[in-house]
């Protein structure tokens, strides 16, 4: 439940983030990354990995 939790609040945040602080998510990292690109990339990471981490919970069940 806490992985659910932590990768909807990570959705959420990247929304609103999105939404609110256009300037910010604009913001360059390295060359053409973003922030923004940034934050949807280490989300989808945290989905492929919560997901991974439960399907190997319930195999283990």
């Amino acid at each position: 439940m806490e992985v659910t939790v932590g990768v909807v609040g990570l959705y959420v945040l990247n929304a609103v983030l999105a939404e609110t602080s256009r300037d910010f998510m604009a913001a360059t990292v390295v060359g053409p990354l973003n922030v923004g690109f940034a934050l949807a990339l280490f989300l989808l990471a945290a989905t492929v990995g919560a997901t991974q981490w439960h399907g190997r919970r319930e195999t283990r069940r």
